[in-house]
């Protein structure tokens, strides 16, 4: 049997911006989002506690700046997400405050869409997820029971795509 024993109301801002510009050195977008927590209550059973900034920040962004032009694009995005409490104790039994964490990602792109023969309808792209391989903030424990996952991050990440259109 599953039952559901808690209960969350979460309040907040949440943003975003986008501004597209065209001039003759091609297409240019910039586009910035975010959340700003304000309230964070969980129920568990009788117990009302505020979660407010406790195992996730209470602000988060990302931002973008992208441009193309002709066959070619490119795309920086940066993500930030602010600092906050850990749920659970250090392997001191101390508790743990998170710093920001900021990552970087990089995608480039060409297509072949114009031309005749063997590379006509190819596209090349090229991600790279956190190209500063930045990590997060590393908290040893001292019970297996929390979650080991919480709060991770993959270091960097690189794509190379290849497509064909007939």
């Amino acid at each position: 049997r599953t039952t559901n024993l808690n209960s969350a109301k979460l309040e907040g801002v949440d943003f975003h911006l986008y501004y597209d510009l065209d001039i003759s050195a091609g297409h240019f977008a910039f586009g910035l989002t975010g959340t700003k927590a304000t309230k964070a209550t969980l129920a568990t059973g009788a117990l009302v506690a505020n979660q407010l900034g406790l195992n996730s920040p209470e602000f988060t962004a990302t931002s973008f700046l992208a441009w193309n032009k002709d066959k070619t694009s490119a795309r920086v995005t940066v993500n930030y997400s602010g600092k906050f409490h850990d749920g659970g104790p250090d392997y001191l039994g101390n508790r743990v405050v998170s710093s920001p964490f900021v990552t970087t990602n990089l995608f480039l792109g060409y297509a072949f869409d114009d031309e005749d023969g063997a590379l006509a309808g190819t596209s090349l792209r090229l991600g790279v997820d956190n190209v500063f391989n930045e990590k997060p903030d590393y908290v040893k424990r001292s019970s297996a029971s929390l979650l080991s996952y919480l709060h991770w991050t993959l270091a960097r990440v690189l794509q190379l795509n290849i497509s064909k259109e007939n």
